[in-house]
């Protein structure tokens, strides 16, 4: 495990992954934000908030760029809280790591993608509390788009091949396809499709698509209009052939430990509307996010139907 302290920001590397979403980067901001504090004060009575994520939620961005958003936006934090705490941030290797750490009492809130949650709300009894959203729309509406005419449904994609933009390593694209494949008795997609591959960004799988390159590929319903109202040449050339429920991709939760933080709600409401200060809009631009959301039980139907479908077929 990698433990991230308020003295010791520095260490990450000039090429590691940030998290993308907003509320994230809130948490880790906190830590930048209170680093004269920490190193000044040696209170041993000092609360120390900890929170958790695994390591495969992180994806690469300009890490200069978000440093010194992350600064404009410490001192909005640092303002609206008013508080004397210690941030600390805990990176995980997998699921069965993160815990077990939490067992020891000492995190006070995890931010996992929406299938990981699923897998650890009742083992840590987890309180879920806002949802991440990049787009106008909370939910990811997940389609699979080709240009190829001979492709009427997915039986026809046998031998072909197919991209994706796995965004924070969410598995949520993977497994609404793995599950389409089984329901259509068509066997693993490392079997049915020729190549597979991961993109960068939904606007490079589909221009991937639009020339060709790729046969076809798994896309948010977002992106594709956007590229489309772009490009009215990607609407006219390429076209759907399946459409998913609405997912939620990741979600911030508190865990029973949260309960002895007085200002944990306070957390909540400023990551809440951060869209509503300068400095959280400068962050929200930076990072192609949108907002975080209030977290309703109704948002996670069709991400924990698909689970619970996905559990039942392993078994």
């Amino acid at each position: 495990m990698f433990e991230l302290k308020a003295d010791d920001s520095q260490r990450i590397p000039i090429n590691s992954k940030l998290v993308s979403t907003v509320f994230y980067l809130v948490i880790f901001v906190l830590v930048i934000s209170f680093q004269n504090e920490a190193q000044n004060k040696s209170n041993p009575n000092d609360e120390i908030f900890e929170l958790g994520m695994l390591k495969n939620s992180f994806v690469n961005v300009n890490m200069n760029d978000a440093k010194v958003a992350m600064t404009v936006w410490a001192r909005e934090l640092t303002k609206q809280l008013n508080i004397n705490v210690e941030f600390k941030l805990d990176l995980f290797d997998n699921t069965e790591e993160l815990i077990k750490y939490n067992e020891k009492g000492n995190l006070g809130m995890v931010i996992l993608n929406s299938i990981d949650f699923l897998k650890l709300r009742s083992k840590m009894n987890l309180q879920p509390i806002l949802i991440s959203t990049d787009s106008k729309n909370i939910y990811n509406k997940l389609l699979i788009i080709t240009r190829d005419e001979n492709v009427k449904d997915i039986s026809d994609l046998r031998n072909k091949k197919i991209g994706f933009y796995l965004k924070r390593n969410n598995p949520v694209p993977k497994l609404w396809l793995d599950e389409l494949l089984y329901k259509n008795k068509l066997g693993t997609k490392e079997k049915f499709f020729s190549l597979i591959s991961n993109f960068q960004s939904e606007s490079q799988l589909i221009l991937s698509v639009f020339f060709g390159q790729t046969n076809a590929g798994v896309v948010t319903e977002s992106s594709f209009q956007t590229m489309c109202e772009l490009n009215p040449q990607v609407s006219k050339q390429l076209k759907i052939i399946m459409t998913s429920p609405n997912f939620i991709y990741d979600i911030s939760s508190l865990t029973q430990n949260s309960k002895r933080f007085s200002f944990s709600k306070r957390i909540i409401e400023i990551a809440a509307k951060i869209d509503t200060y300068a400095a959280g809009k400068e962050i929200l631009t930076l990072m192609k996010t949108t907002q975080e959301v209030p977290y309703k039980p109704q948002y996670m139907v069709a991400t924990e139907k698909l689970f619970n479908e996905w559990e039942a077929i392993k078994k």
